[in-house]
């Protein structure tokens, strides 16, 4: 199992360029390499770019107060604007909202941007819902969508995923291998600080101690 730190770490590959333009040419050991030409963009938004994807089997990130292991994964490089830009998507499980769920982390540049947590009925349709910021605030029903959020299906979090600490906040609702909408959910230009990430993770509550954008 691979360690991820606070970048990406050199035994994972993915430290250089040199390593992703291999990447784009070369099979991977967790599943094989795809290269897509995929545009994902609308007048809104400048149009992303997928130059290449590749499945990733188990790794593990370290969070400031815990490890998280993730089953699964893609690797990705975009590009916006004429720059490229590495990102990651995982896909794990945790305790959310009051019980066991599949929880992703997307990464953007070794930063982690956006987390997702499965709907209540992700065993029929395989979507995760992830949660709508702005400079850190959380949208509620009503406010004015984002630039770029057109296209998305738009939910409130708490009408999909039931539970403690659920907020009535809007989310965007992707299936968990739409690596598509997830970069564009995450695109580089949204710092952490922007989305808050590390700082508005989900609440999970403590034990005794207490293919191209799919919409759902």
């Amino acid at each position: 199992m691979t360690i991820l730190t606070s970048r990406w770490a050199p035994q994972t590959g993915l430290a250089s360029a040199a390593f992703w333009a291999s990447q784009a040419s070369s099979p991977d050991a967790q599943g094989g390499w795809s290269l897509d030409c995929v545009v994902v963009g609308s007048p809104e938004i400048p149009a992303i770019l997928l130059v290449a994807m590749t499945a990733l089997g188990p790794f593990s990130w370290r969070w400031p107060e815990e490890f998280e292991t993730f089953e699964r994964g893609w690797a990705a490089v975009a590009a916006v604007d004429d720059q490229e830009f590495r990102l990651r998507h995982g896909i794990g499980r945790g305790d959310v909202y009051g019980r066991s769920r599949v929880h992703s982390v997307t990464w953007v540049e070794g930063e982690p941007i956006v987390e997702g947590v499965a709907a209540d009925e992700f065993d029929r349709s395989g979507c995760l819902l992830s949660l709508i910021k702005v400079t850190k605030r959380r949208l509620r029903p009503g406010d004015a969508l984002p630039p770029g959020y057109a296209s998305f299906p738009v939910v409130t979090m708490a009408d999909e995923a039931s539970g403690p600490y659920s907020p009535r906040s809007l989310a965007v609702k992707l299936r968990q291998d739409d690596v598509d909408g997830w970069t564009r959910h995450a695109p580089p230009r949204r710092s952490r600080q922007e989305h808050g990430t590390r700082r508005h993770r989900l609440r999970r509550p403590r034990a005794p101690r207490l293919p191209p954008h799919t919409p759902c």
